[in-house]
């Protein structure tokens, strides 16, 4: 699953060939943003970070999700 996500909190630009963010491998745990891990977490693990999506705007990555019907896709 291809997702992407913002770096506004960031409050710089990443250098994605040189950051060790988000490798190929990374576990990354999300929830829902009304939520805040209070009552659901979906772990996920870092598929391909390819960087021409990298450097899109927003950025995209690839997700594995083991369980993929805990996840709830919000298209916003």
């Amino acid at each position: 699953m291809r997702i992407t996500f913002s770096l506004v909190r960031s409050g710089r630009k990443i250098l994605w060939e040189q950051s060790k963010r988000l490798l190929t491998g990374s576990l990354v745990v999300l929830t829902p943003v009304n939520d805040m891990f209070a009552t659901k977490a979906v772990v996920a693990t870092v598929a391909a970070r390819p960087l021409a999506a990298l450097q899109q705007n927003p950025p995209e990555i690839d997700l594995f999700i083991a369980r993929p019907d805990d996840f709830e896709i919000d298209p916003a």
